[in-house]
């Protein structure tokens, strides 16, 4: 390879260094604005998430500001066993005589044991 050839490739690669480190320095500012820009919009991300989750009984908001209907939550836990009576549970009810002298139908306006009907 001639000396001048050579020279030239020099050069070249040179130039194409210089380039190289100058589109370094813009990815590398590049990526420090959008790290910042990452960490301002988690900072939202969070204070609108827990602005979104109070209400007026776990801040100082009013009720008036809770909306018309709030989520349902059960105090009771999950458990394996049927709605209802259970298994061995003593009914409440008329108990029956030997022989009645006549029959009468009776309904209770309202069960004594429960809030149904």
């Amino acid at each position: 390879m001639p000396l001048n050839d050579q020279s030239e490739f020099i050069k070249y690669l040179m130039d194409q260094n210089e380039k190289l480190m100058a589109q370094n320095k813009e990815l590398t500012e590049t990526v420090a604005e959008l790290t910042v820009k990452v960490d301002e919009l988690t900072k939202k991300i969070v204070e609108l998430t827990e602005q979104k989750n109070k209400n007026s009984s776990n801040s100082s908001k009013p009720p008036s500001s809770d909306g018309l209907k709030r989520k349902n939550r059960s105090l009771r836990g999950k458990t394996d066993k049927n709605q209802g009576g259970q298994e061995g549970h003593q009914g409440h009810g008329l108990e029956l005589t030997g022989e009645p002298d006549k029959t009468v139908k009776v309904i209770p306006e309202r069960c004594q044991h429960c809030p149904h009907w």
